[in-house]
C-alpha cells in the first residue's frame, strides 16, 4: 500500500525532494525561533507586569500606613487637649451650621 508520499510528484524527482527539503529547511527554523521568541517574551512580560502590580500594592500600603499614623497622630492631639475636643462635641452635636458656638 503506498501512501499519499510515495504517490506525489515531489518525490519521484530530484527537483521535488530538493523543494520539500528546502521548504522544511526553512519554515523549521522560523517556526522554532517563533516559539521560542514568544515564550521568552511572554514569561518576561509576566514576570514585569507581576513585579509592577506587587510594587504598586507596597506604595499603596504604605500610603494607607501613612494615613493611619496621621489619623492616630490626630486622634491623640485630640485626646490630649480638653479645649479641642469639647469644641468637636459640640460641633457634632449641634444642629446649627454656623460657627458662632465655637
Amino acid at each position: 500500500m503506498m501512501t499519499i508520499w510515495n504517490k506525489s510528484a515531489l518525490w519521484r524527482t530530484l527537483k521535488g525532494r530538493m523543494i520539500v527539503i528546502l521548504l522544511l529547511s526553512s519554515i523549521a527554523p522560523l517556526a522554532l525561533l517563533g516559539i521560542i521568541s514568544y515564550s521568552s517574551f511572554h514569561s518576561f512580560l509576566q514576570n514585569t507586569l507581576k513585579n509592577a502590580i506587587q510594587e504598586n500594592v507596597k506604595k499603596d500600603l504604605i500610603g494607607i500606613d501613612n494615613i493611619f499614623k496621621n489619623m492616630n497622630f490626630a486622634s491623640q492631639q485630640i485626646a490630649l487637649d480638653m479645649e479641642i475636643s469639647n469644641k468637636i462635641s459640640t460641633y457634632l452635636t449641634t444642629d446649627d451650621i454656623g460657627f458662632t458656638n465655637l
